[in-house]
């Protein structure tokens, strides 16, 4: 009986059939759908979904099929879509940053800068972000407080998303599940580090250049990269940290070797400039301060970065990148990298390392049709279809 009352609703509620009933039926439960699914986003409920997965369902073969054949002529919408319901999600509800980028933004607004902010405070002798607090602060003062803030995170969402997707086509070369395969790279790692993106720290920017470095072609690149780099150095006091990311760059040893000491030996000279000559002293300074931290107390940045990958999802990567390990194709750089970010065992450092796996994991997919990984459903109905030629 059961059967027989879903059979007809879902003859009731197909969509293809000219007969007005359906079509009434048809535009009642999408009408439906639409305002019970606005209600349920304001609640957080996804019972809204109902109806128009009611209407998916009942026309399941026709959906997939016309899906299947718009993602074969339009590869494209398969991350383009899902990236469409985030945004819009976002505008909906936009993010609010919760730590560092509301101090850099608010510091614009005091005419002594962080010292007029935290009085009676000790304060690094010199600026740490001097070239991030000069850009936040310029957007600050032009768009205001809030709309600096949303543009620096917009900033980061759309270039992390934009950069690792390009490095995953580039990891994959060809790979025909290359759109599926990075589109669950990329949902792995926002969900692992996503939250850490609309941060928007100087450290969030200088993780998406140092992945960039898989975009790279050529010196003139190479030179474009590292140019790039020291500008982005300039508003990060540790943006030395990420320099060994030249370690990806589509050249020789001892060119990447040379590149990395150019790089190393500009930065140290214009800190020099930025900190008036005395970087040695705001290096002596953060050391100090780390000295005198109250016994009891953690700063949860700096805990262990085996906490951060007791998560469910960072284990999966985990074990794909163990799976990975030495076969043929399998970028060894990219764990590597890892391996250096990780050396420091701190759970800031895994929004950097947890997308290197990921791209890692991705390497080694490259020749995954050579395994046997069958092709699509339309290239499996033609070789079914297709007129047999053995011998008989």
């Amino acid at each position: 009986m059961i059967v027989a009352i879903l059979g007809r609703v879902r003859s009731l509620l197909d969509i293809y059939s000219p007969n007005p009933v359906n079509r009434v039926a048809v535009l009642a439960t999408l009408a439906l759908g639409t305002v019970m699914l606005a209600r349920s986003i304001d609640s957080g409920s996804g019972i809204g979904a109902i109806p128009i997965l009611l209407l998916v369902w009942a026309n399941h073969e026709r959906f997939l099929d016309t899906l299947e054949g718009l993602l074969e002529r339009n590869d494209w919408l398969l991350l383009g879509v899902p990236m469409l319901v985030l945004v819009a999600k976002l505008l909906m509800t936009p993010p609010t940053a919760s730590d560092d980028l509301l101090r850099h933004i608010a510091s614009a607004f005091w005419p002594g800068g962080y010292a007029d902010m935290y009085v009676y405070s000790a304060l690094p002798p010199v600026s740490l972000y001097p070239g991030f607090d000069a850009l936040v602060g310029a957007l600050a003062r032009a768009f205001g407080p809030a709309s600096a803030m949303w543009m620096m995170q917009s900033l980061a969402l759309a270039s992390f998303v934009l950069v690792f997707v390009l490095a995953g086509y580039r990891l994959l070369a060809g790979q025909p599940m290359a759109g599926p395969l990075v589109l669950a790279a990329l949902v792995a790692a926002l969900l692992l580090m996503g939250s850490r993106l609309f941060l928007a720290r100087p450290e969030i920017f200088m993780t998406i250049w140092a992945l960039a470095a898989l975009l790279v072609r050529g010196r003139a690149g190479a030179v474009t990269w590292a140019v790039a780099g020291l500008l982005l150095g300039s508003g990060y006091w540790l943006a030395a940290l990420y320099f060994p990311a030249v370690i990806l760059l589509p050249l020789r040893r001892r060119t990447r070797a040379a590149l990395f000491i150019l790089l190393s030996a500009a930065w140290v000279a214009m800190w020099f400039w930025l900190a008036d000559g005395q970087p040695l002293r705001a290096i002596a300074w953060t050391l100090e301060q780390v000295g005198n931290r109250i016994s009891g107390m953690e700063v949860s940045e700096n805990m262990s970065i085996a906490n951060l990958m007791l998560h469910p999802l960072a284990m999966m990567l985990a074990l794909g990148a163990a799976w990975s390990f030495g076969r043929g194709r399998a970028d060894a750089r990219l764990l590597l990298l890892a391996g250096y970010f990780a050396l420091s065992n701190q759970a800031r450092y895994g929004g950097v390392v947890l997308p290197l796996l990921a791209l890692y994991i991705l390497s080694a997919l490259r020749e995954l049709d050579r395994l046997g990984t069958p092709g699509s459903a339309a290239q499996r109905l033609r070789w079914r279809q297709a007129p047999c030629r053995c011998s008989r």
